[in-house]
């Protein structure tokens, strides 16, 4: 819960913004269900990843977006 913006409408501002449109976007959520990974997909999310996070889970997605020596800003 984010008090001013939630994610989906954090996930559309980010995309419109053209120096960071390639930027990948991980959702970090404690809601699991389908509906709330495709509304993150559909508003601009590259992953989700639900609550409660491991560290195993989190590494394999940060591998699939980071390319090794690159900076990703």
């Amino acid at each position: 819960e984010m008090p001013v913006m939630d994610g989906y409408t954090t996930f559309r501002e980010l995309r419109n913004l053209a120096s960071i449109r390639q930027l990948p976007i991980l959702m970090v959520s404690g809601n699991c269900d389908t509906a709330s990974a495709n509304r993150a997909y559909d508003e601009g999310a590259n992953d989700f990843i639900t609550k409660p996070v491991s560290l195993a889970q989190l590494g394999t997605t940060l591998e699939k977006w980071l390319q090794p020596g690159t900076d990703p800003a």
